[in-house]
């Protein structure tokens, strides 16, 4: 509903039919002015141009070997294969509500030379990108028939777990039934299946941007009802979004409200058994850095409960 009053909020319509979204509209955006939707629509797009910038770091990475990026940057891992333990390609025995799917990767090379994973720039909650392993697109002496036999970016995942020869990353549903069926193949040569994760620094950060401005949009926002009466909400859920902040984010950010102070008392400052040592150090100050205190404190005691 946001993308629609980006688009249109007057005239978005059904796909192939002329009922009009009205009251779905209304009840996402219609507190929403113009003036921040025009927001909306101008950070959503630069988003779209950080993330097409993220897809071509992405690739720049495939055109290299696996092994020598390991060995120079450490945001690749090359010579990778699947614990079979953590595989499954019987999509009827395992079913997509489940919480986690998560496929631990070996490193297969037995140079000794070899980093430890648990020392490569890879991190846990890292986003990545998996890839089958052996070749990269420019690799010497490669003919075009050997190229095409490899498969780039196969799946996105992330990282769970990492050790010193095995990293384990999650993965959606369909990608790790996939996953399972390709970590069980064979080369022709009859050995494993070798896969590489290159990390993707950018895609993460794009994520986080995009959420956290449908969060300024959407967080004090209930759900919809089909039947035009109250949702119901569980207790958590309902304090939640009414302790939103989001509104006076939006009149502070997009529309440039100055921000109000309330005064408190000194005692109402220290009031938290954590902050009453502070108390001491405060009657140290001078009168303007008193003053200071007092007029932030309110503002940052609403914030810690929201």
């Amino acid at each position: 509903m946001l993308n629609a009053a980006v688009e249109n909020r007057e005239t978005t319509t059904t796909y192939g039919s002329s009922k009009t979204h009205t009251s779905l509209l209304q009840h996402f955006t219609g507190r929403l002015d113009n003036i921040e939707i025009l927001y909306l629509k101008n950070w959503d797009r630069l988003i779209d141009l950080e993330a097409s910038v993220s897809n071509k770091e992405i690739t720049k990475s495939w055109l290299k070997s696996s092994f020598d990026l390991e060995k120079s940057t450490g945001t690749s891992i090359s010579s990778l294969i699947f614990d079979e333990g953590t595989l499954h390609d019987d999509a009827q025995s395992i079913m997509p509500q489940a919480l986690e799917f998560i496929i631990k990767c070996i490193k297969f090379a037995s140079d000794v030379n070899t980093m430890p994973l648990n020392s490569s720039k890879f991190e846990v909650g890292n986003r990545v990108v998996l890839s089958t392993d052996g070749v990269s697109l420019r690799s010497v002496g490669e003919d075009d028939s050997a190229t095409k036999k490899h498969k780039f970016g196969i799946a996105r995942a992330s990282v769970k777990s990492i050790d010193q020869y095995s990293i384990y990353v999650q993965v959606n549903h369909a990608d790790f039934l996939r996953l399972s069926r390709f970590g069980k193949s064979k080369t022709s040569k009859g050995t494993p299946q070798m896969f590489r994760l290159d990390k993707e620094d950018f895609m993460s950060g794009t994520s986080t941007l995009r959420q956290n401005l449908m969060n300024l949009f959407t967080s004090e926002v209930a759900s919809f009802s089909t039947k035009g009466g109250a949702t119901q909400e569980t207790m958590t859920n309902t304090m939640q979004r009414r302790q939103s902040i989001a509104p006076l984010l939006r009149r502070s950010i997009i529309h440039l409200d100055a921000p109000k102070f309330e005064s408190t008392s000194l005692e109402g400052i220290f009031a938290s058994a954590g902050a009453s040592h502070l108390s001491n150090e405060f009657s140290d100050l001078n009168e303007d850095q008193k003053a200071a205190v007092y007029k932030v404190s309110h503002f940052f005691l609403q914030s810690l409960l929201h």
